[in-house]
């Protein structure tokens, strides 16, 4: 019997492309240094995302009322609660995300190139577009919060001022005028 051959360790570059890869589809890096598990795992809640909006879409969940595609998505997203779970899902994709990326990359005998690599693409990719769509979530909530959702605004209470003159239950000039001449 022969012992069995030891498995091929990818390159250090070959890593560095994985998590390049799991950047932008989380599991892809995975699949491409050849860790199907691994791939799968952080594929399948991604991948069960997208199929779930798709459903919603084909299956009219935005359409119900009639109104064109724009108009009813838009209504969805400004719906009570919505924004807020859009902010949690956002922070949650970009740190699943990220942790696709650390672990795809995370067996490279090239630490240097992966973080040269990995650090600055991460930066541009996931961060910089999370921390705007979650500031503009944010942004938008509390405008529609500010807007719709506030109670009535406090006013003066009246003072002891006199009415002036024409208002209700005093003559205007022209009216004493009139009674005069009559």
């Amino acid at each position: 019997m022969s012992a069995p051959e030891p498995t091929k360790r990818p390159s250090p570059r070959r890593l560095t492309a994985a998590g390049v890869a799991d950047l932008f589809i989380p599991g892809l890096g995975h699949a491409f240094t050849g860790r199907p598990r691994a791939a799968a795992l952080f594929f399948i809640p991604f991948g069960l995302a997208i199929l779930g909006l798709l459903a919603l879409f084909l299956g009219g969940g935005w359409f119900d009322r009639g109104d064109s595609p724009s108009v009813a998505v838009v209504a969805w997203i400004v719906s009570p609660g919505v924004l807020p779970l859009l902010v949690a899902a956002n922070v949650a994709f970009a740190i699943w995300r990220l942790l696709a990326t650390v672990d795809a990359a995370r067996g490279t005998t090239s630490p240097k190139l992966a973080f040269a690599v990995l650090v600055p693409a991460a930066f541009v990719f996931v961060l910089v577009p999370h921390l705007w769509l979650g500031s503009t979530l944010a942004a938008a909530n509390d405008w529609i919060d500010d807007t719709f959702a506030s109670g009535p605004e406090v006013t003066q209470e009246p003072d002891d001022t006199p009415p002036p003159l024409g208002s209700a239950g005093t003559k205007t000039m022209a009216a004493r005028a009139a009674q005069k001449a009559e």
